[in-house]
């Protein structure tokens, strides 16, 4: 896992600029891996860590072997470097605005939405 970025927890619109670029990386990423005939699993966001209390962070993570960790790590700092230098395309946010509308319409607002989502933050 790489962290990087972030903004203050009352910051709104640096979270949705941190959510949406999470999903843009996740779909660089992919992207990366599947020119390397690899399709290894990302996960990219913003969350919030006691390591930096009051701010909310931005986070990668490629699944991979202990002995990988170095390699994938490289991959994602060069893939976060790029995305720091271009900016995210207007062409890269339709896919991000459609998973987020569609996480909107299965009920965000649900305590079901959030109790599965905790349910897997063991996993990470």
């Amino acid at each position: 896992m790489e962290g990087f970025g972030g903004c203050d927890v009352a910051d709104l619109e640096g979270f949705r600029a941190l959510t949406v670029a999470g999903l843009v990386l996740d779909n660089r990423l992919r992207d990366r891996f599947a020119g390397m005939g690899d399709d290894r699993k990302v996960l990219s966001g913003a969350m919030t860590v006691d390591l930096v209390p009051g701010r909310v962070v931005m986070f990668a993570r490629v699944e991979c072997d202990p002995s990988e960790i170095e390699h994938w790590t490289e991959v994602l700092e060069s893939e976060i470097e790029q995305m720091a230098m271009e900016g995210v395309l207007e062409s890269e946010i339709a896919g991000p605005r459609k998973a987020i509308d569609v996480m909107l319409s299965n009920g965000i607002d649900r305590t079901v939405f959030w109790s599965a989502r905790l349910a897997r933050l063991g996993m990470l």
